[in-house]
């Protein structure tokens, strides 16, 4: 170097001194000193090189992309280069993350795609059965196999409702609004349910199904027990679908403190793991097999079906828990879900009342039911009438109020969202007394088809006595009732 400005300078963090009488090699600038030897040959041939995209090394090994004009000249009888530099390393960023964005934007147009294309199969596939059995229950004469339709009918309807608690399910996870109360729970009963409810299924598949229970884990721990049956039963249901020969194993037991990418913050965990004899997943997969709608590939889907939401679902909720999660898979030869959360001994839970008989009512009870919707009027008349209550229908928040100012009644089902006044508004009019002084402080039950949390208990501190969710479980209802 004979000389250089501040700006080139400036942008390679050295002083003047320091280059003066230097090389570029000397001060080892070039990221790639072959390409440089090529422009310098590429000088000496054609005495000039115009808008050369190059990269620089800085004297702290940045690298800085510029674009580099060289125009050579005699001087004292030797050759001399003028090189003239634009730094367009900012540029050249920008362009990297518009690019990353592009990405981003365009795997989620690609994972909405899939999800629409997922969901159209995974509905249009029970309600081919709906509609089709429907049909045939409807001109079928033979009442055994009427019942064998309707049976068809029913297993395809809870089979969506699995569907949409699923997606019900990730959108509360990924915004953050599930909360977990971690109560005093049978860890035994737990896994018992949970392998009972699945056993069955596994045997119908004619495989070996079994579970164990560390006997040095306490029986009563702290734990948030219809999430940690949901997880359970995933990975169980997942085991069976994809294992068509062999067995299903799951084991629970103290976490020896090994295999999981957690910092444990507490002094056990308990382990759970449901190990199959199944397909396997390729190694290639494994890294995504716990993002939402993945499978291990596309003939997985079109083979077993699913939305691909189950692990990622799990996975969230075992986040939430404090634990982790994790699995081994040998292609071909099966695979080990596996999780830990903290083990918090707890007491015996007293004994949840949804297990519990309940009490007899005498005689039959007078219910105001409000709902606009004429299906539902249907099926929540036909359900009355299987309760032996009596029952007094209407439309909206507003025809509710007249019927409680006029007539007695025992309890109120409102459903939320009506026209002329919606539910929330016809509770809060009745517990102002505008129905009545005595109606103050009747039963209200809310029926809605939301199944949010924050919905549920937004109607309970608003004063509703309970939260009745559709679809309408007819023995909930009588136990209700």
């Amino acid at each position: 170097f004979l000389d250089a400005n501040d700006a080139f300078l400036n942008l390679l963090n050295y002083s003047r001194e320091e280059i003066i009488n230097k090389t570029p090699y000397d001060l080892e600038l070039y990221d790639n000193p072959g390409a440089i030897v090529e422009l310098i040959i590429e000088t000496q041939q054609n005495g000039f090189i115009h808008n050369r995209e190059i990269t620089l090394l800085t004297r702290d090994g940045i690298a800085r992309h510029c674009i580099i004009t060289v125009e050579s000249f005699s001087l004292d009888n030797s050759m001399t280069a003028l090189c003239m530099l634009q730094d367009f390393s900012e540029r050249l960023e920008y362009q990297r993350q518009l690019q990353i964005e592009r990405d981003r934007y365009e795997n989620a147009a690609n994972v909405k795609s899939r999800f629409l294309a997922t969901m159209s199969h995974e509905i249009r596939t029970p309600m081919n059965s709906i509609i089709g059995m429907t049909n045939l229950a409807i001109i079928s004469e033979d009442n055994v196999e009427r019942n064998d339709y309707l049976g068809v009918v029913k297993e395809s309807a809870e089979y969506l409702l699995v569907l949409l608690n699923d997606i019900l399910d990730i959108s509360s996870l990924e915004a953050g609004k599930v909360r977990l109360d971690m109560i005093d729970s049978d860890l035994y009963k737990i896994v018992e349910i949970s392998c009972r409810s699945m056993e069955m299924f596994a045997k119908n598949r004619k495989l070996q199904f079994s579970w164990t229970i560390d006997p040095g884990l306490p029986r009563f721990i702290k734990a948030a027990p219809e999430r940690l049956r949901q997880v359970l039963i995933n990975l169980i249901s997942n085991a069976i679908k994809f294992t068509p020969d062999g067995g299903i194993s799951v084991d629970v037991s103290i976490w020896q403190g090994e295999n999981y990418h957690i910092r444990p913050d507490h002094d056990q965990y308990i382990e759970f793991a449901v190990t199959d004899t199944g397909i396997g997943i390729p190694e290639s997969k494994i890294e995504k097999i716990f993002d939402s709608f993945t499978q291990a590939d596309e003939s997985t889907f079109r083979k077993y079906g699913g939305t691909g939401l189950g692990l990622t679902i799990s996975k969230n909720l075992i986040t939430i828990m404090n634990g982790d999660i994790r699995v081994e898979s040998i292609l071909g030869k099966g695979s080990t879900f596996s999780f830990i959360i903290p083990l918090v001994a707890g007491k015996q839970p007293v004994e949840d009342t949804d297990y519990l008989a309940p009490e007899k009512t005498t005689g039959s009870a007078r219910i105001l039911i409000a709902e606009d919707n004429i299906m539902n009027q249907k099926l929540i008349s036909a359900y009355m009438k299987k309760t032996g209550h009596r029952y007094m229908l209407v439309e909206n928040g507003a025809d509710a109020i007249d019927a409680l100012k006029n007539e007695k009644f025992d309890t109120v089902l409102m459903d939320l969202e009506m026209p002329v006044m919606d539910g929330r508004d016809s509770l809060l009019r009745i517990r102002s007394g505008e129905a009545g002084e005595s109606n103050k402080n009747i039963p209200v039950f809310a029926m809605s088809a939301h199944v949010m949390t924050d919905i549920i208990d937004s109607c309970i501190r608003e004063g509703f006595t309970g939260y009745i969710t559709k679809p309408i479980d007819l023995k909930k209802l009588k136990d209700i009732l």
